[in-house]
């Protein structure tokens, strides 16, 4: 009996089944030999096949609360199995070359061949690829059971909710382990793109290559997966070196000799060497006191470029936004005499070539020009990866080598389970006693709040952990000291919701502001006993929103201790993960006045109960 004269519901059968048995390049080599087949595979009337085939390797994306997208069951799968493609084609370990010197035996230095780095495209897509797996990957089926979380948030004193909870989120514990996730971590089974990794673990950190696709999107991974080190092997043929070979390394790759003359450097690409020169770069970027601009809302985000004025072109806005001058950021303060004279003699490009650029004059009109000191909106931010991958380092490490965390803690923060959505699941407020009193009071006040009916979308009230890392202002200058250690420390934070505002984004109609008060120990908390008198507790309150392209952002605001209605530090933080995951909020701190002199640091933020 030849194929063609099997029936077609037969023929979708065998290619659903080769799906599952992990071989999914057979169906488009099935679909090429003949037209038939390509009709079948690629013109059906309905998406039932793709849907089945989706279905057998992936978790099902209708079950998402949160994510409202019109799916394309052939699109996403053809693009995750590209992605898995791609990463096994160009995450395969790091070939190494033991070299000896001529006056020694042992090896002293072991070369590497790096591969040469890919088309960005291809890049870009595969980790676009991955990216969407987590986010699609399915809810926790069996979701926390809350704790009685009333009197831990409205009774209790901070002190009995810290002794009360555990200290780290509740292991996810489901009946249906993610598809998803389990097809990302075996994608990532050797790491990442040699190229991008060097991006995180190289001699030098390249900041001009933050804003690049591939960039965000790696950083994006790491967020979610930690900074996984380049794998390597050595190849077992040696290789003679001269006599003047570099001091040895256990792994390490010898770099091009410098021009000056000096001898040539060699990066060690031991996973250790890896993760130290890693987490130097991490503290560049994180304690970069620059990096606050009003631009990024004193932020985690990406800056937003300024409008261009009346008669100014998009192209010259755009390259002010991307200009690192600090006479084209929005926080810059044009000078009274000359009005962006360079000299303040009044002669403002007098004498210059008269055959000057058009596009050039206009550019530096741009970036002269008096600035409208606005702060951007909600729907106006979009997270920076880079920076937020960074922090995670940071906090991670902090962790790990200070085990804030025993074994079991540390492996539900950091699991590949935490990320999936509906770990605390929203919560739909129910009258309780004595509430009649406080809805009354709360309808007198809606007018002046902008109040609006809502509900606990986020999973904001409850108990949390938060774990805050910060630099003493004398090692701001020696980031790259390896044997630097950041201080930190883990403090209780409660939130109850007093209210709602109007959704900050029109896409999400659904997911109103949560506006949250509560209490949040401060850097000489102790919490040993069960009163809060003798302990550092401040006020705390802010908001829970949505952004530009669909993350979940926390604003929290922490008052000072000799001051109750003094606003003292400002938290910007993003939602790791699905909306309520258990991973919680990545973000950063810093002064509430956003003075000059404001220091800046990392934070973590996961719920308890």
């Amino acid at each position: 009996m030849s194929i063609t004269t099997l029936p077609a519901e037969t023929l979708e059968t065998i290619l659903i089944c080769t799906a599952v048995a992990g071989h999914p390049g057979t169906i488009a080599t099935f679909a090429q030999t003949c037209r038939s087949f390509r009709a079948l595979v690629y013109n059906a009337v309905d998406s039932h096949l793709w849907r089945e085939i989706y279905l057998s390797t992936f978790d099902d994306p209708r079950a998402l609360r949160f994510v409202d997208l019109e799916f394309q069951w052939a699109n996403n799968f053809q693009q995750y199995i590209e992605a898995e493609s791609y990463m096994r084609q160009h995450c395969q370990p790091v070939r190494v070359k033991k070299m000896y010197n001529l006056r020694r035996s042992a090896p002293t230095t072991m070369f590497a061949d790096l591969p040469i780095p890919e088309d960005s495209t291809s890049i870009v897509r595969a980790l676009d690829g991955l990216l969407s797996a987590v986010h699609l990957s399915a809810p926790v089926s069996s979701p926390v059971q809350h704790l009685d979380t009333i009197p831990l948030t409205h009774a209790k004193t901070l002190t009995q909710a810290w002794l009360c909870t555990p200290a780290a989120p509740p292991t996810v514990l489901s009946e249906h382990p993610s598809l998803n996730l389990s097809w990302f971590a075996s994608a990532l089974a050797h790491g990442y793109p040699a190229s991008l990794t060097m991006q995180f673990a190289g001699l030098e950190l390249d900041r001009a290559r933050d804003e690049e696709p591939a960039t965000q999107a790696l950083a994006r991974l790491v967020c979610y997966t930690g900074f996984i080190p380049l794998a390597s092997r050595e190849d077992p043929a040696p290789v003679r070196a001269p006599a003047s070979g570099s001091p040895g390394t256990r792994r390490s790759l010898r770099l091009a000799p410098p021009a000056d003359g000096t001898p040539p450097r060699v990066l060690d690409l031991s996973a250790d060497a890896q993760r130290r020169r890693t987490r130097v770069h991490a503290r560049e970027r994180v304690f970069h006191l620059h990096y606050l601009l009003r631009r990024r809302h004193w932020g985690p985000y990406r800056p937003v470029p300024p409008s261009p004025p009346p008669g100014a072109s998009a192209s010259a806005a755009g390259a002010d936004a991307d200009s690192d001058d600090d006479t084209s950021d929005e926080d810059f303060v044009p000078r009274e005499d000359g009005d962006g004279d360079e000299d303040g003699d009044g002669d403002d490009g007098e004498g210059e070539d008269e055959d000057e650029d058009e596009d050039d004059a206009e550019l530096e009109r741009v970036r002269h020009r008096p600035r409208k000191r606005t702060i951007p909106r909600a729907e106006q931010l979009r997270p920076d990866w880079t920076w937020l991958a960074a922090a995670r380092v940071i906090v991670e490490a902090n962790i790990r080598e200070k085990k804030a965390l025993d074994s079991a803690g540390i492996a539900a923060l950091f699991s590949l389970e935490a990320l999936r959505e509906g770990a605390w699941p929203p919560v739909r407020e129910e009258p309780r006693e004595g509430d009649a009193q406080e809805d009354d009071e709360k309808e007198k006040g809606k007018t002046r709040l902008d109040e609006v009916d809502g509900w606990d979308w986020a999973g904001a009230e409850g108990v949390w952990r938060r774990c805050v890392c910060w630099l003493d202002y004398n090692d701001l200058i020696r980031f790259d000291d390896e044997q630097l250690m950041e201080a930190s420390i883990i403090v209780p934070l409660r939130l109850r919701i007093v209210g709602y505002g109007p959704p900050t984004v029109a896409a999400y109609p659904d997911r109103p502001t949560i506006i949250v008060e509560g209490e949040i120990g401060g850097a000489h908390w102790i919490g040993n006993d069960d009163d809060d008198d003798d302990d550092d507790v401040r006020r705390m309150h802010g908001t829970v929103e949505m952004i530009a392209d669909g993350n979940v952002r926390w604003r929290l605001y922490s008052n000072s201790p000799h001051d109750d209605g003094a606003n003292e530090w400002v938290s910007e933080g993003v939602q790791l993960g699905g909306v309520g995951s258990a991973t919680g909020v990545l973000g950063l701190w810093t002064g509430a006045m956003h003075d000059n002199a404001d220091p800046l640091g990392p934070f973590w933020t996961w719920k308890v109960a």
